[in-house]
């Protein structure tokens, strides 16, 4: 277990404790302290996405950093939950669960307002951003990564393919994407 997670039996107590639920219950509806902080994750994308379609984030990076800011102060609420769940032995399922959901988020954001440059598959995007943005915040959680909280939103937000958060450009006039190799030649 990592020098600042909670042990296991104490989060749980304490999440029971917090919550008025009992063991039982708990158990009837998560399949331990890992499911329950898949699901808290989940809920926040969710609600995150919600209010970055309101707030029109994929034209803006005002409104990107406002949706990375939200992201941040999530993990940072329940970061004793997270930093204790990421120190189990399962870890690596857990971190992979939370890449996936995070994915699946990205993905469709992807299909509903980004326009990704032509050969750029939104799936394998939305994996290869998931893993990037996933892997900073597991490491800020775990204390590997010595930041704050804006600075680990700006850079998800510095890191992240402009194409996430800008407007699509009009093509060239003569229809046809140049490299700048291209455009030196010329």
């Amino acid at each position: 277990m990592s020098r600042n997670s909670m042990p296991l039996a104490r989060m749980l107590a304490m999440v029971l404790t917090m919550s008025g639920v009992s063991r039982a219950t708990f158990y009837s509806h998560f399949s331990g302290i890992d499911d329950l902080a898949i699901r808290l994750q989940d809920e926040a994308l969710d609600e995150i996405a919600a209010q970055a379609v309101a707030d029109d984030a994929a034209h803006s990076a005002d409104a990107m950093l406002e949706s990375q800011r939200r992201l941040v102060a999530h993990y940072a609420q329940h970061r004793a939950l997270y930093r204790t769940v990421l120190s189990l032995p399962a870890a690596g399922d857990a971190a992979s669960r939370a890449t996936d959901a995070m994915a699946t988020t990205i993905a469709a954001r992807i299909e509903e307002v980004a326009t990704p440059p032509t050969g750029i598959d939104a799936a394998l995007a939305a994996t290869y951003i998931a893993s990037a943005a996933t892997g900073l915040i597991v490491a800020w959680v775990l204390g590997r990564v010595d930041a704050d909280e804006e600075t680990i939103a700006q850079h998800l937000l510095d890191l992240m393919p402009v194409w996430m958060h800008t407007a699509p450009t009009a093509p060239p006039e003569d229809g046809i994407r140049h490299s700048a190799n291209e455009h030196q030649r010329n």
